[in-house]
């Protein structure tokens, strides 16, 4: 679990659940494969207000804090 934007976050199977910042509250799934064949969510790490997400083979997904994911592009 993991929390971002000021809001908790943990990774179940394939997804990543968001949670509504109550506890225990309630949980919505968000789709962190951006478009792309779904992978288990491996590992969740925060910078800030953006979230990325280890996914199998797919590489790594960040999160921007409008909740839009992307595969991830290193700056350079």
């Amino acid at each position: 679990m993991t929390q971002a934007n000021g809001l908790p976050f943990v990774a179940v199977g394939t997804v990543v659940k968001r949670g509504s910042g109550a506890l225990p509250g309630s949980w919505t799934d968000e789709d962190p494969s951006a478009g792309e064949a779904d992978q288990p969510v491996l590992s969740l790490a925060t910078e800030g207000d953006r979230m990325f997400a280890a996914l199998g083979t797919g590489g790594v997904h960040v999160r921007t804090a409008a909740g839009v994911w992307s595969h991830f592009q290193p700056d350079g």
